[in-house]
């Protein structure tokens, strides 16, 4: 499914960011990712490759790239944060300037900040001064997975209806399903299904399985959060 030709930024081209640059690029959109090296940023632009974070997988020609943090944010309507976590205050501030309500972020980066506990979504709304619309997209999928176009899924959070199926629209291909939800908390806290479910372990299934067992599973405890509904299809929008 090709979406709208939206103005893209992904900032970070580690692995995942570099991967769903790739998926946003086919699916129609204008895309360009913010490299924190000009080694990087060359590789893409010159050899369409990421020789770093996903060698031998080709990239599109028509993906741009940029060192210029500022340059990408102003060019962009959605941006995609793909940042490691530890970082993510640091890039946020310095977002800041470019940042205006017509924004919206997609965050990618998972965890929450040591030494105050704040979830990456909070950080954002908390530096970015509650100006763009947030996202949180996640899922038991791999970057290299998502490049070579293997069947994946993730759910992406966002509690505004229309920004939600906007992004669905946007990532949303044949090989990678996106299911959507409004309870980003809990899916920023996802990982915590380890916990519940202790014996689902890579050890004791294929681990393409595994993960397709994994993300039901996720499925299955972001809808109960929600006691009053007992099908997840109230709460988790399917294209």
């Amino acid at each position: 499914m090709l979406s709208e030709n939206l103005q893209i930024g992904v900032i970070g081209a580690g692995a995942w960011g570099t991967a769903l640059a790739r998926l946003l690029v086919n699916n129609g959109n204008s895309v360009q990712v913010w490299c924190l090296e000009a080694e990087t940023r060359q590789d893409i632009l010159t050899n369409h490759l990421n020789s770093s974070f996903l060698p031998e997988i080709r990239l599109p020609e028509t993906l741009n790239a940029s060192t210029d943090l500022s340059e990408v944010v102003r060019n962009s309507k959605i941006l995609v944060a793909s940042v490691p976590s530890h970082f993510t205050r640091e890039i946020a501030k310095k977002m800041r300037s470019e940042i205006t309500d017509e924004h919206i972020v997609v965050i990618l980066s998972k965890g929450i900040e040591q030494h105050s506990l704040a979830l990456m979504s909070e950080i954002y709304a908390n530096e970015l001064d509650n100006l763009p619309k947030l996202a949180v997209l996640s899922g038991p999928t791999f970057a290299r997975e998502v490049a070579l176009d293997l069947p994946s899924a993730a759910v992406l959070a966002c509690a505004d209806e229309e920004t939600g199926s906007l992004l669905q629209k946007s990532f949303h291909s044949a090989r990678f399903r996106l299911y959507r939800s409004t309870d980003l908390i809990g899916v920023q806290l996802y990982v915590f299904s380890w916990i519940v479910f202790p014996n689902v372990g890579p050890h004791r299934m294929p681990w393409y399985w595994f993960r397709v067992r994994f993300f039901w599973i996720k499925l299955f405890l972001l809808t109960f959060r929600f006691p009053s509904s007992f099908l997840f299809v109230s709460h988790l929008n399917l294209l």
